[in-house]
């Protein structure tokens, strides 16, 4: 009777098999800890959040005070994409103010825009243009009140408003 001769092991397609799916694991493993361990914060929000017991706490007075006072804005882009017209109602005061756009995803991208006041409108420019969507934040330099909004992908035109709804 002819008997097959035992092959090598390493000529063994399950060896190979149980071999590679644990050492794939260990690869996928230290590329996970690799990421996770980068420089830089993965938040959305660019706020200063204080994590406490599994819950964020963040200022909100500045949000409390833009709805104590009444304000709210309109922001028009321009056609260029580079500049933003704002319109400010309400006793905001004579303060610089300061337009935050944070992108949803991309933190490199953020921009901060510095606004000057030209009669009744604020006025600013971006040396990038402001095509996508964008968060946005207004607030003066000294950061008494704060005014958020959303601006679409394709929009011209957005509404800031206190975080908080008036009753």
């Amino acid at each position: 009777m002819n008997a097959s001769p035992a092959s090598a092991w390493y000529r063994q397609p399950i060896l190979w098999l149980a071999l590679l799916l644990p050492a794939a694991i260990v690869v996928a493993a230290a590329v996970t800890l690799a990421i996770a361990m980068r420089d830089g914060s993965s938040d959305a929000a660019p706020d200063s959040v204080r994590r406490t017991a599994q819950t964020q706490v963040t200022d909100l007075a500045p949000d409390l005070e833009a709805q104590r006072r009444g304000l709210s804005a309109v922001l028009d882009r321009d056609a260029d994409d580079h500049g933003v017209r704002i319109t400010l109602t309400g006793p905001g005061g004579d303060q610089a103010l300061t337009l935050h756009l944070v992108h949803p995803a991309q933190a490199s991208r953020d921009v901060e825009i510095r606004l000057m006041r030209t009669g009744t409108v604020w006025l600013g420019r971006s040396s990038e243009p402001l095509a996508g969507r964008w968060r946005l934040r207004l607030q003066p330099t000294a950061g008494d009140w704060r005014l958020v909004g959303h601006l679409p992908d394709d929009g011209r035109r957005a509404e800031l408003q206190p975080a908080f709804a008036t009753p």
